[in-house]
């Protein structure tokens, strides 16, 4: 649906977080995690902790190294290795991102690792849920007897990224950004709300894949290409418009596989045409009419008509909302931000 969107929940004041925990986090590619979680790696925590894969309660380890070359970055993965499992360190020296599930009595020992390779940030410890797979490996496929706590945690966490060209709530928990430009030349798209940009939702996160949706795939190109070369999944399901994004992020269904969730959204977005009604200016409002009429008439019939209209174009939005349903068509219209680029827009299925 779209509608009120509430913010991603803050990291709480009184967490288990060691040293700078002021911020989200970093943590990337967590299907190597998972991989590495079902393989059951690494060697037992120290000081008699509970060790990777005996079926002890373990945390989620994630911050940002910055200024780790190489031989500190074979170090860190070393050290890691032997205080926890599903270790994942993804990036370069300028910034490395770090993931590591240990356990409790070790995890200040996993930061500190990481502080003597370099300057540390965002550092975030959460607890991981801890899932019998054995009773579900009939379903899911997975040995008997092995940990579901990474599976846990990346189902947990929204791997939905939306950037679309007009400011609009969307309800479906993800991060939401508007695709306008950003001052910052390596941010890319910007949040409306939060100033977030769009490489912050793609390494901040602990889930992987990540899919993003987007009507402006020029924009977030760049983005994107840079965190796979980076190692992180990205699934992009891209819209030639905000109609189309919007069926797309209609269909998404967060308990499905992601790859199969991304098809379905693609194929959603594939089957909207779309176009502009109203630009805004005076002199074109009269053509609004015509422009719908095009988009309906159609060989194989419309079943839902999406009305995006700016609060200038409201009033005109709900005169050709009554005009559609005259035609015994669904019809639904998604209220647009103030500076939202066009004024009416419309997109059949």
């Amino acid at each position: 649906g779209v509608a009120g969107h509430a913010p991603d929940a803050p990291v709480a004041p009184d967490a288990p977080v060691a040293g700078d925990a002021d911020a989200d986090a970093a943590a990337a590619a967590a299907v190597a995690a998972e991989g590495a979680a079902a393989a059951g790696g690494g060697a037992g925590g120290a000081g008699g902790a509970s060790g990777p894969g005996d079926g002890g309660a373990q945390v989620e380890v994630t911050y940002l190294v910055h200024g780790a070359d190489e031989a500190a970055r074979a170090v860190l993965a070393t050290e890691l290795d032997r205080l926890g499992d599903s270790v994942v360190l993804a990036g370069d020296e300028q910034r490395l991102r770090v993931h590591v599930h240990v356990a409790p009595a070790v995890q200040d020992e996993a930061v500190a690792a990481g502080r003597r390779g370099g300057a540390v940030d965002l550092v975030r410890i959460e607890q991981l849920a801890t899932v019998s797979v054995a009773a579900q490996s009939d379903a899911q496929g997975a040995a008997p007897g092995t940990s579901g706590s990474a599976h846990a945690c990346a189902a947990a966490v929204p791997r939905l990224v939306t950037v679309l060209s007009a400011d609009l709530d969307v309800e479906v928990p993800g991060r939401h950004l508007t695709g306008h430009s950003d001052p910052d030349p390596h941010g890319g798209a910007a949040s409306r709300s939060r100033g977030e940009s769009l490489a912050a939702a793609l390494t901040d996160t602990a889930a992987s894949p990540l899919v993003v949706v987007t009507d402006v795939p020029e924009q977030v190109g760049p983005q994107i290409e840079a965190a796979r070369a980076d190692g992180i999944d990205v699934l992009l399901v891209a819209a030639d418009s905000l109609p189309a994004a919007l069926a797309a992020i209609a269909v998404h269904d967060p308990a499905h596989e992601p790859g199969a969730d991304a098809d379905a959204m693609r194929e959603a977005a594939t089957a909207v045409r779309a176009a502009v009604l109203w630009d805004g200016a005076p002199a074109s409002r009269p053509e609004a009419r015509g422009r719908l009429d095009a988009l309906l008439d159609h060989p194989g019939g419309v079943e839902i008509v999406t009305l995006c209209a700016r609060p200038d174009a409201a009033e005109l939005a709900g005169d050709l909302a009554e005009q559609v349903r005259g035609r015994q068509t669904e019809v639904q219209t998604v209220r647009l931000g103030a500076g939202s680029p066009h004024a009416l827009l419309a997109g059949v299925e």
